[in-house]
């Protein structure tokens, strides 16, 4: 049931962002990768404060791409923590081990090279393509 209660919560992080953008179904890896490089250009100080503050709709989708990352992460963690408080070993999807002081930021960047390294995982779901690039940058070694 857990399992379930997880798969429909990480359906629900994509929903609002197809509804807001007027599309129909899940943002896949290309569109949120997109939205995360303008993060990384305001992060980077590429841009300046003033046209971040002018620009409604690149902070729209900043905010998309940091809220859905940091989301799917926190999911992801708080299923693995609840699963191994209650003595199983391993989560069943993948093993991600999170470094100690990993960032939302961190995250970011850390997806948009997965998604730039694997142009053919681009029409997948990006939620996927969260799990896969954190999976493939910090598998548990234990």
């Amino acid at each position: 049931m857990r399992y379930i209660t997880f798969l429909l919560i990480l359906c629900l992080f994509s929903a609002p962002n197809s509804v807001l953008a007027g599309n129909s179904g899940v943002e896949t890896v290309a569109k949120l990768r997109d939205n995360c490089q303008k993060s990384i250009l305001y992060s980077d100080g590429s841009k300046s404060e003033k046209l971040a503050m002018e620009n409604f709709s690149d902070g729209y989708y900043i905010g998309t791409c940091l809220g859905t990352v940091a989301s799917v992460i926190n999911t992801y963690e708080l299923l693995k923590y609840e699963l191994e408080y209650e003595g199983k070993k391993k989560f069943p999807l993948t093993q991600i081990c999170l470094p100690e002081g990993w960032s939302n930021d961190q995250g970011v960047r850390v997806f948009i090279k997965w998604a730039n390294e694997h142009p053919e995982k681009l029409h997948i779901p990006a939620i996927a393509g969260i799990l896969f690039s954190h999976l493939e940058a910090y598998p548990c070694t234990k």
